[in-house]
């Protein structure tokens, strides 16, 4: 049944190792592209970390909120810069509802992330915003 915590758990699942055809056939079914899971992350934190760019574009065109943070504070944009998945990055740092300077509850930014992780191309990328 769309809507029940299990379909949206499924959700997640699904964003998380970017199966992009369940992932549309269950919101397409109802399940709410905003629901959190246990560690009060979307399904689009999970796609962002993934790095599948159709899975990530869908939930982006559906996510009314893509700056949501996790219970770490951390947003899909932290997630794409540790990864460092360009394109994600890039598609929302074009959204004008994402904040780049957002930070976690250790105070990082997806900068710093990007840095960390050693992914120049990322960090120029989050400079240039």
């Amino acid at each position: 049944k769309a809507g029940d915590n299990s379909q949206e758990m499924t959700l997640s699942y699904a964003a998380k190792w970017g199966w992009y055809s369940i992932v549309q056939n269950l919101v397409e079914n109802g399940s709410s592209v905003g629901q959190r899971d246990v560690l009060d992350r979307t399904p689009l934190s999970y796609a962002a970390a993934n790095g599948d760019q159709n899975t990530f574009s869908f939930l982006l065109d559906k996510d009314s909120f893509p700056d949501a943070a996790d219970k770490q504070n951390r947003t899909a944009l932290s997630y794409a810069a540790e990864k460092n998945h360009l394109t994600i990055l890039e598609m929302l740092l074009k959204d004008q509802r994402v904040n780049a300077e957002l930070k976690d509850d250790k105070g990082r930014t997806a900068l710093w992330w990007a840095v960390r992780h050693g992914h120049e191309k990322a960090a120029h990328i989050i400079l240039q915003k």
